[in-house]
């Protein structure tokens, strides 16, 4: 990822890095310079990988800006990624970005990976669904799916939406679930409801793909003034300052707070009773599934893989999509049952916990090894 030192969409190939290690492979990961070194790395380091670390390009709007970054992207660090490739030989590449086409904005790396020869696989871990490829991406983007060794996606309909972008049919793919950042698959006790309701919303904070403020407005509808809830969001991000805002301009001070980042996920839902989701488009998010496997039902948008687990009035509530308008008619649908989230949230489990292999990284790392 570009925007922050570590994620749900880098839990995979991690996973899969220190398997290959355990089995006796060698492992160089190349990744943007962070500092402080998100702990993963550091660990990976530790394990006996070999971190490249590449300069970490300021993502700024401004036209002047932009250009400079795409010279120093396409030219400047060319040389010393293709040094560093050159010098591991590796016998395979895998590539995994946080978006479907970031290999796109990369071209001194992508680059470097076809100069060394290796088969090289993609693991897109988002994709947003409403988007066409411009012309010139969309002829180079067919040509980089086309060409890979394989495809791992994280949800069959991220798949299907990016064979309808590219016009492939991209037969050298699969789909392998994230693993959950849950170290046991168990459920939690349900809170007690005698102070009202609980909803979480865990995410990173980013409207324009995790659409926070369209539940804050929904949730600052006349109707839910006299209902006894809260909520409460985990996560960082860019929008955090703009969704206070928000929250102050709705009056809802009292009822909404900002909790941070957390990796305590256990903790999360001993205090939560209903997971909300109005994302804007998604993979299949690590926050949902481990929801689910500690019990909780969630209302989620179809968008990404969240179909995939959230059965509308069997586990929980699909919104139809991300508008003010769905995400309020599911809302009060799932009001309407919450004496019934207890039962959903066991049902939610029983699914994820048999959806979500015990060992993804394991499964990933087959898929490259044996494709």
């Amino acid at each position: 990822m570009a925007d922050s030192p570590w994620g749900g969409s880098e839990n995979l190939w991690a996973q899969a890095a220190f398997q290959a290690l355990h089995r006796g492979h060698k492992v160089l990961t190349s990744v943007y310079k962070w500092e402080p070194t998100p702990p993963q790395i550091a660990e990976l380091e530790i394990q006996g990988a070999i971190i490249h670390r590449r300069k970490h390009f300021n993502l700024s709007s401004k036209i002047a800006a932009k250009a400079a970054n795409k010279i120093q992207r396409t030219y400047l660090s060319s040389y010393e990624i293709k040094k560093t490739l050159h010098d591991f030989q590796p016998d395979l590449i895998c590539i995994s970005q946080g978006g479907n086409y970031d290999i796109i904005q990369e071209p001194s790396l992508f680059s470097a990976i076809k100069e060394v020869g290796s088969d090289y696989f993609i693991i897109p871990q988002f994709n947003y669904e409403h988007y066409t490829l411009p012309y010139n991406e969309f002829v180079l983007g067919r040509k980089i799916f086309g060409n890979a060794k394989g495809i791992c996606f994280v949800s069959e309909r991220n798949r299907e939406v990016s064979r309808r972008q590219l016009a492939l049919p991209l037969h050298s793919s699969t789909v392998i679930f994230n693993p959950p950042n849950i170290q046991y698959f168990q459920l939690i006790e349900y809170p007690s409801t005698g102070d009202g309701y609980q909803f979480a919303c865990v995410s990173r904070l980013d409207c324009n793909y995790k659409g926070q403020d369209i539940l804050l407005e929904v949730l600052s509808g006349t109707v839910w003034k006299d209902r006894k809830w809260k909520l409460s969001f985990y996560g960082q991000g860019e929008h955090e300052e703009y969704l206070r805002e928000l929250v102050r301009f709705y009056q809802l001070e009292t009822r909404v707070t900002f909790k941070g980042h957390t990796s305590n996920i256990s903790e999360v839902w001993t205090h939560n009773h209903l997971l909300i989701m109005p994302s804007i488009a998604e993979g299949t998010p690590s926050s949902l599934v481990e929801a689910m496997i500690c019990g909780r039902t969630a209302i989620a948008t179809d968008v990404g893989g969240n179909a995939a687990f959230v059965r509308e009035g069997e586990t929980g509530f699909l919104v139809e999509a991300p508008t003010a308008t769905y995400l309020s008619r599911a809302l009060e649908r799932a009001w309407s049952s919450r004496e019934q989230w207890k039962v959903l949230g066991q049902a939610a489990h029983r699914l994820a916990v048999n959806q979500v292999p015990e060992s993804p990284g394991d499964q990933l790392l087959d898929y490259l090894l044996h494709s």
